[in-house]
């Protein structure tokens, strides 16, 4: 009887330990779109990932931080001063306004709208250039 405990136990043991290794193919992190306020709502003080056209309201206050709006959207990217002194040319808000941009930062709330504060260059990814930008003819010079 002890043996067959024993080699149930041993069974069990093993069967825990292959559910214990790291998975090979981990999964991919969700992208959502910033339209989405339903997943953007449920997903409050989570790390998240995020992807959107910032709009022309998106600028530079007098301060000196950055807000990046975006169309039929309450959520702000929100960048201090100190930081957005950092971020490149290309990854600032009047250079992003018409592009599609994926952002990975965690959600949380300010004055009951949803943000997400830009703490390194990194978090802002540039997935497409404007269609318009692309499809202008290219100026010679003679």
């Amino acid at each position: 009887m002890k043996c067959v405990l024993l080699c149930l136990f041993s069974s069990l043991l093993m069967v825990g330990a292959d559910s214990a290794e790291p998975q090979e193919n981990p999964a991919k992190p969700v992208v959502e779109s910033v339209e989405n306020a339903e997943w953007i709502k449920a997903h409050l003080d989570q790390e998240v990932t995020v992807k959107g056209v910032p709009n022309a309201k998106s600028s530079a206050s007098a301060a000196g931080h950055f807000f990046y709006n975006f169309d039929r959207s309450d959520l702000t990217l929100f960048c201090f001063k100190a930081v957005a002194a950092t971020l490149p040319d290309e990854k600032k808000p009047g250079a992003l306004v018409g592009k599609t941009i994926q952002v990975t930062g965690k959600l949380a709330l300010y004055k009951d709208k949803p943000q997400i504060v830009i703490r390194k260059a990194e978090q802002i990814v540039i997935l497409e250039q404007t269609p318009a930008a692309d499809a202008a003819p290219k100026k010679e010079v003679e």
